[in-house]
């Protein structure tokens, strides 16, 4: 899937090795993944990019069983088995962290 957004960086923060698998993983199953410029050694999730409503849902659908305040439980799962997790920082960017 192919998206832009000017805020994205053509080059990439050094990250630890839990969040550079947690970021190819993400982007192996298609979720739009990328570094902010506020981003430091993490990662973020585009919420606005075009495919980004199969993974992330800031005003969180309450008929999707799948969201849990509105990250896809396939992305949670992903970032709970490395000690990581997702927070929003605005509608459109879901920053990952350390837990």
């Amino acid at each position: 899937m192919s998206y832009s957004n000017p805020m994205h960086h053509d080059t990439m923060k050094p990250m630890p090795p839990k969040f550079r698998s947690a970021f190819a993983a993400f982007k192996k199953m298609g979720v739009p993944v990328y570094q902010h410029p506020d981003d430091s050694r993490n990662f973020s999730i585009d919420a606005e990019a075009s495919d980004a409503e199969r993974w992330v849902d800031y005003y969180g659908n309450p008929y999707r069983e799948d969201l849990v305040f509105g990250v896809h439980i396939d992305l949670e799962r992903e970032l709970q088995k490395r000690g990581l997790y997702a927070e929003w920082v605005n509608p459109g960017r879901l920053a990952v962290y350390e837990g």
